[in-house]
Parts: structure tokens; C-alpha cells; sequence
């Protein structure tokens, strides 16, 4: 619900608990290498 009305991203529920094989967050990963938009403050 909180995705369908815009509350909360996608990435922002479920990427931190997705693991990359380091054992970092999938949302830490792309956020290193720039790959998910920045969020609007």
C-alpha cells in the first residue's frame, strides 16, 4: 500500500534485503555504482 500511494519506493521496500555475495545490500551496491536515481529531499 505504502508503494501504491507513493509513500515508499519500490527499491526503498525491498532492496535492503536483497544480498549482494559480499553481504552487501543490493540498495547499497547500486547506490555505490550510482545506478538508482537520487532521492528527492
Amino acid at each position: 500500500m505504502a508503494i501504491e500511494t507513493g509513500i515508499l519506493s519500490f527499491d526503498a521496500v525491498f532492496l535492503p534485503f536483497l544480498l549482494t555475495a559480499d553481504g552487501r545490500t543490493v540498495s547499497e551496491r547500486a547506490d555505490q555504482l550510482g545506478l538508482l536515481p537520487a532521492s528527492e529531499a
